[in-house]
């Protein structure tokens, strides 16, 4: 397909084999474009048991040079600089924005070098402040949490000169998705 719409995304140029099956469908391979990089994944669809349930979807892959500056616009973050890799697991069910958004969970990992993240100009008189942490890095890899319709960061590194901090942050699933941050906090330092 040219394109896919997935609620505030979209992929381009989409490519898949599937193995449809008595109880669902395999996904062998989905390979698709977006925000300027690449995604890969594999996975399944369990149709339902009964006409009450709902069809299970499970993935699994990774995406690689997402372009941050698309990725934070759709965030609502100004995020500059290079491309963002990662990879992640994740299990959705139902028919609906809704039911996916609050089934949806999983786990992600997340490397980005040389960046910087600001808050965008808002409307609004409070605009979501970035911590000092993430508004310029050499680099930051994180591994998030998807559950109860959100993404949250765990263990995270964010590295700037010889400097480590780790910054937390939650993205709730929705459309457009928004993205809050909690005090950031330094690492223990070794003894």
């Amino acid at each position: 397909a040219d394109a896919l719409v997935l609620g505030p995304t979209t992929l381009h140029a989409v490519s898949a084999s599937l193995r449809i099956l008595p109880a669902g469908a395999q996904v062998e391979r989905l390979d698709a474009g977006i925000f300027g990089g690449s995604i890969h994944l594999t996975g399944s669809v369990d149709k339902p048991a009964t006409d009450r349930d709902k069809p299970v979807y499970t993935f699994e892959g990774d995406f690689k040079k997402l372009n941050v500056t698309q990725l934070g616009a759709l965030l609502g973050l100004r995020w500059s600089g290079a491309s963002l890799n990662g990879n992640g697991k994740i299990t959705l069910a139902g028919y609906t924005a809704k039911d996916l958004a609050s089934s949806a969970h999983g786990a992600l990992h997340l490397e980005c070098g040389h960046g910087i993240i600001g808050s965008q100009p808002s409307e609004s008189s409070k605009p979501e402040r970035v911590p000092a942490s993430i508004s310029r890095f050499d680099r930051w890899t994180a591994d998030a949490t998807i559950a109860d319709a959100a993404i949250a960061l765990d263990q995270n590194v964010v590295t700037a000169g010889l400097r480590k901090q780790s910054v937390a942050a939650t993205v709730t699933i929705a459309d457009p998705p928004a993205v809050s941050f909690a005090q950031s906090k330094q690492p223990a330092a070794k003894h």
